[in-house]
């Protein structure tokens, strides 16, 4: 009985957590995943409440799975040369930035737990987003307490960051950088940027489901012929990004409605199991140098992004954007704009989203193997 309430809680909690922030004028400063998280851990440390670990773990890392080709479907791969000259370098900057901190930072922290594998999964989330960090760790084997201290740990120091960017940070920047030169942005489909927003029908959640579904055993299928089993995380989850980035060029795949938010909705089940394991002892006790070490990760970053576009002078509202694509992902980018009163930048604002959940997963396992590699070698 306890295992059908663990799944009914896994099922209609995203959508709770949905239904709130559009509903409630409170919930709507928070967003659905941290509704999820917190929901979760609530229920876990309930007494009479018993989890089913196992099967829990089981669920949630299949949701990513199916997840991630449904948030890149309509990654748009043809729209990304569309994206004005200082957007885009502005963009690459800020990969740069966090490759490089990504890889310097851990250096200063060996004595921390496996952090070859944190690095790896802050570089998913500071270039791609949350579900990139997931993917990560599931690659590289992170255990659910780091899944859960790590996200604790970002959650709290990109939420400061989060409000400094829409309070006063774009006035900072034009004591350092230029300002923003008004210039009649392409109008692409306007669907780019209502991507995370739109509603769906369930024919069309089903369909990109089955998509997914299809990507997957696939990619199964393709591990178990190569390596004779399918005990090869890194491999399937990068076989998974490259062949749905490549479905993505597919138009009647690429402009099926409701990838992005039903491989949203399979995110936020994955929050909800993570919820669900958690318990107040384990986030309490999490590392007081994990919290410093994101937090210094994070100022490096966009210290060293600051600098590239002074160096290379890009304009302010450029770099806040890029460093919104990068670290927040798409659903922040028109909270953002909106805050510079600059909506030209809402559609260039989306592709970069776009293109961060693109190559995150790429980025985060690159960054994890070459901090192993150097911290062994030095």
């Amino acid at each position: 009985m306890i295992d059908f309430i663990n799944i009914g809680i896994l099922i209609f909690l995203p959508f709770l957590a949905k239904e709130l922030v559009k509903r409630s004028s409170f919930c709507s400063r928070l967003s659905p995943v941290f509704i999820c998280y917190a929901i979760g851990i609530f229920l876990a440390n309930l007494p009479f409440y018993p989890v089913n670990e196992r099967q829990i773990t089981q669920i949630f890392e299949a949701s990513v799975i199916l997840a991630i080709p449904m948030l890149l479907f309509n990654s748009r791969l043809t729209d990304w040369p569309k994206l004005a000259g200082k957007s885009l370098f502005s963009f690459l900057l800020a990969v740069v930035a966090v490759l490089i901190c990504a890889m310097l930072v851990p250096l200063f922290f060996r004595e921390l737990k496996d952090v070859d594998i944190l690095s790896g999964m802050l570089t998913g989330i500071f270039v791609g987003g949350t579900a990139n960090m997931q993917v990560v760790g599931i690659s590289l084997g992170a255990g659910h307490k780091t899944f859960i201290q790590l996200n604790a740990a970002e959650v709290a120091v990109g939420g400061i960051y989060l409000l400094v960017l829409v309070s006063g940070f774009q006035k900072f920047l034009y004591f350092i950088l230029p300002k923003y030169q008004n210039v009649l942005v392409e109008s692409y489909d306007n669907s780019v940027h209502e991507l995370p927003y739109h509603p769906i029908k369930m024919k069309n959640a089903l369909q990109n489901i089955l998509l997914s579904l299809g990507v997957t055993a696939f990619v199964l299928l393709v591990c178990k012929f190569v390596f004779s089993d399918v005990n090869h995380p890194i491999f399937i989850m990068i076989s998974i990004t490259t062949l749905s980035l490549g479905l993505s060029m597919v138009p009647k795949i690429n402009t099926l409605p409701g990838g992005y938010v039903t491989g949203e909705y399979f995110l936020l089940i994955f929050c909800a199991g993570i919820g669900l394991l958690a318990d107040f002892s384990e986030i309490l006790g999490g590392s007081l140098n994990l919290l410093v070490f994101t937090t210094i990760m994070l100022i490096a970053i966009l210290i060293l992004h600051i600098a590239l576009c002074f160096l290379f002078k890009i304009d302010a509202d450029n770099m806040i954007i890029s460093s919104t694509a990068t670290i927040f992902g798409p659903a922040f980018i028109g909270q953002v704009t909106g805050a510079l009163k600059n909506k030209e930048l809402l559609v260039p604002g989306m592709i970069m989203a776009l293109i961060g959940l693109a190559i995150a997963n790429y980025c985060g396992i690159m960054v994890a193997q070459l901090v192993g590699f150097l911290l062994k070698s030095l």
